[in-house]
């Protein structure tokens, strides 16, 4: 049996060697504590906030390793949301570049120009049928002010500072050819409403309104056409009545000389009514293509016999007739009418010249067309009034020198053969008839005639 003594020794010493332990245990949990909360970001446990044995009892590394595993899972649940916001992302990225694509696929289907600007009128973007109908907006205008090539868009901007429909501009192309546009303007704004710029879109409608006047003009033409065939039928009577009194008192031998030079006054002036009734007439038969002979036509035989006509006028006026006149086509026509579009183009460009000057009548083969030209050095003729020179009845010569009927007599020919006429002219440098007509399906070359007439 061991004493109490050296048993109460044991026991103390067994206690001094616990504690150490102990201490030992509690120095190595604060440390470890302390370089978890370094980690953490966290300020170090001091030894006067938590003596050993409370370190102990409290289990730092338990409670630690616990918010640890809090993290984690609160990190991998992160990790899957943005997982999950990642992958939506990326359909609505997928979605919004096919939106894009989509968009873009119509912009540069569209048959109309569209541009997109800036507040200072700089070009953003703009589509294929944009390049094509100005012929100079490439990619190297883009971020250019639009005045740089298109100073006619600009004026119309500045005089609508906002939204604006059908408008009407004419720009000149690269090609110089002169252009009629019908232009949209918008505003460009963003979702809280502030200006970003406009967008601008137009279109061509130079044949479009062209296609109109000539439906009007048409329409005009076939009523006056109408009129124009009962006025003249009224007419003719009662002036053949007066014709033949004033013939059978030219024959009056008991007249005196005086007498003689009124009655002759009344006759001419008879005739004069006469000739005018007569373009009445031709007029109105344009709307009567029942009264046409239409046979196999050769042009330039037609022209041929036509020039001698004016041969005299030519050489009163000293006007230089030249033709030149290449192998053309067979064309079907009524021969007294294409013979009477020769006579007044050519006549209308003598009165134009006056005096000394030279009339070039040319003819050409183009493809299924056979093209007739009648160029003058006159004058030109002022663009205000080129619409208009193929209304009837309209004219710019003093009265009694002209009815207004010749081109419109002219214009009704060339129409209904299925032709087209139309006029070239500049102020102080002359103008230019162009006669387009269909080539007879088994018609055969002309004979080339190339001579000068003076």
């Amino acid at each position: 049996m061991i004493p109490p003594d050296e048993e109460l020794a044991s026991l103390k010493e067994r206690c001094a060697v616990l504690e150490a332990e102990n201490q030992a245990y509690a120095r190595y949990i604060r440390a470890k504590t302390n370089q978890l909360l370094e980690i953490m970001e966290t300020r170090a446990l001091q030894a006067e906030e938590l003596d050993d044995r409370a370190l102990l009892d409290l289990d730092p590394i338990g409670i630690v390793a616990q918010s640890f595993q809090q993290i984690l899972g609160h990190l991998n649940r992160t990790i899957d949301e943005l997982r999950e916001a990642r992958a939506g992302e990326r359909e609505l990225r997928e979605y919004y570049l096919t939106e894009k694509m989509k968009l873009a696929t119509v912009i540069e289907s569209l048959s109309e120009g569209l541009l997109v600007l800036d507040e200072q009128n700089r070009i953003l973007s703009c589509n294929r049928a944009a390049d094509e109908l100005t012929q100079w907006l490439t990619t190297e205008m883009l971020g250019q002010p639009i005045g740089a090539g298109f100073p006619e868009m600009e004026n119309a901007l500045r005089k609508n500072a906002g939204d604006a429909q059908n408008l009407e501009l004419v720009h000149r192309s690269r090609a110089g050819e002169d252009l009629l546009l019908s232009v949209n303007i918008a505003r460009l704004r963003d979702s809280e409403g502030r200006r970003l710029g406009r967008v601008v879109t137009f279109r061509d409608s130079t044949e479009e309104r062209r296609r109109t006047e000539l439906y009007h003009r048409t329409e005009k033409l076939a009523a006056i056409g109408q009129l124009s065939a009962g006025v003249a039928h009224e007419l003719n009577t009662p002036l053949g009545s007066v014709l033949g009194y004033a013939r059978l008192l030219l024959k009056d031998k008991t007249l005196n000389a005086t007498q003689r030079a009124w009655v002759e006054i009344i006759a001419e002036q008879v005739k004069k009514s006469s000739a005018i009734i007569q373009g009445l007439l031709r007029f109105a038969r344009q709307s009567n293509p029942a009264r046409r002979c239409l046979e196999e036509c050769r042009l330039n035989e037609i022209i041929a016999q036509t020039l001698p006509l004016l041969a005299t006028e030519t050489a009163k006026r000293k006007i230089e007739l030249i033709t030149d006149l290449q192998a053309v086509p067979a064309i079907v026509a009524d021969p007294r009418e294409l013979e009477q579009v020769v006579l007044n183009l050519t006549m209308n460009a003598l009165q134009a010249i006056g005096n000394k000057g030279r009339i070039s009548i040319r003819t050409r083969h183009a493809g299924a067309r056979v093209v007739l030209k009648v160029e003058d050095s006159g004058p030109g003729i002022p663009e205000p009034i080129r619409s208009r020179i193929f209304d009837p009845f309209y004219t710019t010569k003093p009265v009694g020198e002209g009815t207004g009927l010749g081109l419109s007599i002219c214009s009704g020919i060339v129409g209904d053969l299925g032709g087209s006429i139309d006029v070239s002219s500049v102020e102080g440098q002359g103008t230019t008839f162009i006669v387009s007509l269909p080539v007879h399906a088994n018609g055969a070359s002309n004979v080339p005639k190339n001579r000068k007439i003076s």
